[in-house]
């Protein structure tokens, strides 16, 4: 009886990690209004209870925080994780409004710093969100991809506009700023004061003035070159 029991409890949870994995690859239909307001008081009480209690907390607890029945927290999001991955994308998509609108009013070096500031954060929650759940078991949908490919968009915009103000670096591009962030924020042991400090050097590095710097420090550190060696004629040499 036991064994029945539990291959129906393995087979329900196999069911549900494909109905939610095939839900993730499927564009995802408009919602009514007030099915949208409802998924979005989900995203906010989830956001706000994990940020302070932990991703341990059950979810039956987010409904309740949210004023909704579970039933109507399962249908926006079968799984815990499905709920995490929404979060994540959520916040990515709300960064990529927030940092679009630095491409025409922002100083170029200024907003290139705030841009890498707010990528930086992402990065750190999502890093929070994976080590929680472990690793793997967060399934991100197309959203994701799209947010990530709108955030390379404005950043290359960015780097664009800091080019031609001469600001920032010639040789710098939009992959080599997102691989340093996240190294940054992927590195294991390194506490927050320790990835603000290194992100600030992370923006130092990006201005055009570092490698004017760079350059000026290494022919400093060079050895004088030897004095040339005179020229006239040698003692005992034939007049």
């Amino acid at each position: 009886m036991t064994r029945v029991v539990a291959r129906g409890v393995e087979k329900a949870v196999k069911t549900r990690k494909a109905e939610t994995e095939t839900a993730a690859e499927k564009p995802a239909a408009p919602l009514r209004a007030d099915a949208a307001r409802n998924r979005q008081r989900i995203l906010e009480a989830a956001e706000e209870i994990f940020s302070g209690k932990g991703m341990a907390v059950p979810i039956d607890v987010v409904a309740e925080r949210a004023g909704l029945g579970i039933g109507t927290l399962y249908r926006h999001f079968p799984t815990k994780e499905a709920l995490f991955g929404a979060i994540v994308t959520d916040r990515f998509e709300r960064l990529v409004r927030e940092l679009e609108p630095l491409c025409e009013t922002e100083d170029p070096s200024v907003a290139l710093v705030r841009f890498v500031e707010g990528l930086g954060a992402q990065f750190a929650m999502k890093k929070d969100l994976m080590d929680a759940m472990g690793a793997g078991q967060v399934t991100f949908g197309d959203r994701m991809v799209c947010a990530k490919k709108e955030l390379h968009v404005v950043l290359d915009k960015l780097l664009e506009r800091g080019r031609k103000a001469g600001c920032v670096r010639a040789d710098v591009t939009g992959d080599d700023v997102f691989r340093m962030v996240h190294c940054v924020y992927s590195a294991d042991g390194i506490d927050t004061p320790s990835r603000s400090r290194f992100v600030n050097v992370i923006c130092d590095g990006l201005r055009a003035k570092a490698i004017a710097a760079a350059s000026a420090l290494a022919t400093s550190l060079m050895p004088p070159a030897p004095s040339p060696k005179p020229t006239g004629p040698r003692r005992g040499s034939a007049r």
